[in-house]
């Protein structure tokens, strides 16, 4: 019965994927922010048992990667956010 399992999941995976990859969705993007959060994880668990300085350093790295990974996303809502003010001056004169 174990085995069964084992080979549905493997199967519901390899479908998901390939449901996934038709909807444009790569997998290997989803792994990408995946791997800095497992970073981040370990080092926080590793921060936790006493092994403070490779913590900070898993910590930290997988924080930077985070980070260049969602630049874009930030870049944006920074562009957004300096609209959005500029409008707010704008209406906020008066023309006399």
């Amino acid at each position: 019965m174990k085995g069964k399992t084992a080979l549905g999941i493997a199967l519901g995976l390899i479908g998901g994927g390939i449901v996934l990859n038709l909807l444009g969705i790569s997998l290997w993007t989803l792994i990408g922010y995946l791997i800095p959060l497992l970073l981040i994880t370990i080092g926080y668990a590793a921060f936790r048992n006493n092994n403070r300085q490779l913590g900070v350093i898993l910590a930290a790295l997988g924080a930077i990667l985070l980070l260049l990974k969602l630049s874009k996303l930030i870049l944006i809502a920074i562009v957004i956010g300096l609209a959005i003010w500029a409008i707010r001056i704008f209406i906020g004169k008066k023309a006399y």
